[in-house]
């Protein structure tokens, strides 16, 4: 039996200090769908792959895959 590795999972606040944005440019992209998000009590979390495929989609990439 192969042990499975748990996705992280990031706050607003969060993901905007890692990728040195406001947190409004956050829940912007995830407002128009472009980064998926799940509701988390009044939070939003995104998850890793989530924040990969967004990252991608920003460079152009179609394959989605961040570089």
């Amino acid at each position: 039996m192969s042990a499975r590795q748990l996705e992280a999972y990031y706050t607003t606040r969060e993901l905007a200090d890692m990728l040195h944005v406001h947190p409004e440019t956050i829940r912007r992209a995830a407002r128009r769908g472009d980064l998926r998000s799940v509701r988390f009590g009044h939070d939003r979390r995104y998850s890793e792959s989530a924040v990969k495929e967004w990252l991608a989609h920003l460079n152009g990439d179609t394959t989605g895959r961040a570089a």
